[in-house]
């Protein structure tokens, strides 16, 4: 697999934090086994080790904006530059703030940043993270919101500071107990938005966590389709936009559905559906002919590859020389042509309606499959 080169900085930037992880750990080694000190920058009580630090944090940081900006302009963004950018990121930020919480023998005082900040900002970014997770599973995309984005911001301030030792505000702050020094309240902001952010992700896509009563074959189709590349529409009567809400309620779902028409009354299947008034006025609003007729003007209106129609009577009464209650003709119009088929259900009205939309995922499933089974053995013939 070529790399191209936006993954190349990323997987750079990995491979220069985790030196500079090991860099680190060799310094405390040093310190423990032979007492060693970092040398201090000049005059000022900022530490080498930490000056090194954060020269090599600004470098990933900068790669970070890099990265991102090359694989946009020349289009090259791809699925394993999208796993490893977030993974470079938590890297970078949680492993310095870590490290920073902890007070090093080889820095002699060096602000510590305080444990509870960081372990407020890491377990955001766990639950943020899962978040995503999850979204991504039902094909949701989560943005990012305008904290967030202050969250990073703030971070990638506020830790250089504290690598500097609160550089150029330790000219007045130095005798500050450590949690009130300037670099500190930087990195209070910092855990402030981090925990604003936190809470407006959770709140704004709530919706992910709840499992939900979702149709496994409406699932199924939506994965099919997008699968395959096929799209879907409806015309419905007696469900009114049920179908089309069972739908609707699989994520992913507006890729696949180019949507549905609504022709509850005759008058509204003749100007919607293209549905001749003569046919209704021959065979009765429930019958085959109509429903094959709503299906074909259904594809002539919304272009969709597969289109599913439905009419029926749901009850409670059937009028004599009508279609009884539970009596239903689907319509279905694929590249296969035009077919109709019969049903009856048995229940109470919206139970049937219910069963009835519940039909018409079933028959897009199946006649989706046949689409793509007949296209496979055309292009193997």
């Amino acid at each position: 697999m070529k790399i191209n080169i936006p993954t190349r900085i990323t997987i750079a930037r990995i491979v220069l934090i985790v030196f500079l992880l090991i860099g680190l750990f060799v310094c405390w080694i040093l310190n423990l086994a032979t007492g060693w000190v970092s040398p201090t920058l000049g005059d000022s009580p900022i530490s080498l080790v930490y000056f090194v630090s954060l020269l090599v944090f600004v470098i990933a940081a900068a790669t970070d904006a890099l990265d991102g900006y090359l694989a946009r302009k020349w289009k090259q963004v791809t699925d394993l530059g999208k796993f490893l950018d977030p993974i470079a990121d938590k890297l970078l930020v949680n492993s310095m703030l870590i490290f920073l919480c902890i007070p090093w023998g080889y820095a002699p005082g060096q602000i510590i940043i305080p444990v509870f900040c960081v372990i407020l900002m890491v377990v955001r970014d766990l639950i943020v993270d899962a978040l995503r997770f999850l979204a991504a599973k039902k094909d949701i995309v989560i943005a990012a919101n305008i904290f967030g984005k202050l969250k990073t911001v703030a971070q990638m301030v506020a830790i250089p500071f504290v690598l500097m030792n609160s550089w150029p505000f330790l000219y007045f702050d130095q005798a500050w107990p450590n949690e009130a020094r300037i670099a500190n309240i930087l990195i209070y902001l910092a855990t402030v938005l981090s925990l604003l952010s936190g809470i407006i992700y959770v709140y704004q896509n709530r919706g992910v966590l709840k499992e939900g009563n979702l149709n496994p074959e409406a699932v199924e189709l939506i994965a099919f389709c997008k699968e395959h590349g096929l799209t879907l529409g409806s015309v419905e009567s007696m469900t009114a936009g049920a179908f089309g809400a069972e739908i609707a309620s699989i994520p992913g779902a507006s890729s696949v559905y180019r949507g549905g028409i609504i022709t509850y009354s005759a008058d509204i299947k003749v100007k919607l559906a293209g549905v001749e008034k003569a046919l209704i006025e021959e065979k009765g609003v429930v019958s085959e002919e109509v429903a094959k007729s709503m299906a074909s003007g259904g594809h002539e209106a919304l272009e969709a590859d597969i289109v599913i129609s439905v009419t029926g009577n749901a009850g409670p009464t059937a009028e004599e020389g009508q279609a009884g209650v539970g009596e239903v003709y689907f319509g279905v119009f694929s590249s296969q042509g035009i077919a109709a088929i019969h049903k009856n259900f048995s229940g109470k009205r919206n139970e049937i309606r219910s069963m009835a939309a519940k039909e018409m995922v079933c028959l897009a499933l199946n006649e989706a499959k046949k689409a793509v089974q007949n296209s496979d053995s055309m292009t193997n013939k």
